[in-house]
């Protein structure tokens, strides 16, 4: 199986955070084209606003690897080039991946490589369940 979750908050170095909580701007409409091209897909590609600020959430669990995901994450850091998110890719089929996720951080329009494979274990002590 390859399973993919991750999320882009999406930003745009040459528009003031007003120009583009409008759904019609170019650049959102240039995003929401990327992410149409794989609709039929049976994933979850959506825009979606919080705070009048636009968010890609992005979700799959498919048969086999698909390089469109991983494509369309960069493709989304080129066209909104001051944009922050992160991508988690699990492919239980390569062994590169040693059935581990594989975590791509995008800051500011760039994409940082997938080298991370595991969190550092965090101790129990902590966190106070009490809180």
């Amino acid at each position: 199986m390859f399973e993919f979750h991750g999320w882009i908050a999406l930003g745009f170095s040459d528009l003031n955070a007003g120009e583009y909580s409008d759904e019609t701007t170019q650049p959102i409409l240039d995003i929401k084209s990327l992410i149409d091209a794989h609709k039929d897909c049976s994933t979850k590609f959506d825009i979606f606003y919080q705070q009048g600020k636009p968010f890609v959430r992005i979700d799959g669990c498919v048969r086999s690897y698909q390089a469109w995901v991983l494509k369309l994450f960069y493709d989304i850091a080129k066209t909104a080039d001051d944009s922050d998110g992160i991508l988690f890719l699990k492919d239980d089929e390569n062994a590169l991946f040693d059935n581990q996720y594989r975590v791509w951080q995008m800051s500011a329009g760039e994409v940082l490589s997938g080298e991370i494979t595991f969190f550092p274990d965090v101790s129990l002590d902590l966190f106070d369940p009490s809180d």
